[in-house]
């Protein structure tokens, strides 16, 4: 099977006909070939948003959050960089999440009170029912 990259004159339509309960379709983003303009729909530096549109960026942070307490829950108490690796571990078949991001949602979650640092160690977290 041969790659085709789109073409400047290449047209796209969405056949609202289409029904299956089969198949689901993913269309992927076009990417921009490098020395063309850099810029999202918003209309800022792409390299700022990791080429990302800020509603999946907002629905990946729900998306590790959600992996974050589900992997609490069962655990209930687990080392910071154990739960790293197995929010990454979890979430590798949608996107690769930044260790920095998942830090950032763990946080949220402590302030509001999902989790709990450990008075023991403080690179333990503890899941609050």
């Amino acid at each position: 099977k041969e790659k085709k990259d789109p073409e400047d004159s290449d047209q796209f339509m969405v056949n609202p006909q289409f029904e299956s309960k089969l198949m689901r379709i993913k269309v992927p983003l076009v990417q921009l070939r490098s020395g063309e303009a850099n810029l999202t729909a918003e209309g800022t530096d792409a390299a700022a948003s990791a080429d990302v549109p800020a509603t999946v960026e907002e629905d990946r942070k729900h998306l590790v959050e959600a992996v974050i307490v589900r992997v609490m829950k069962s655990r209930k108490t687990l080392e910071h960089n154990q739960l790293v690796m197995e929010v990454t571990r979890h979430l590798t078949s949608r996107f690769q999440p930044s260790p920095t991001l998942i830090k950032q949602r763990i946080e949220k979650l402590i302030e509001r009170e999902y989790l709990e640092r450990s008075n023991a160690d403080r690179r333990v977290y503890n899941y609050l029912a």
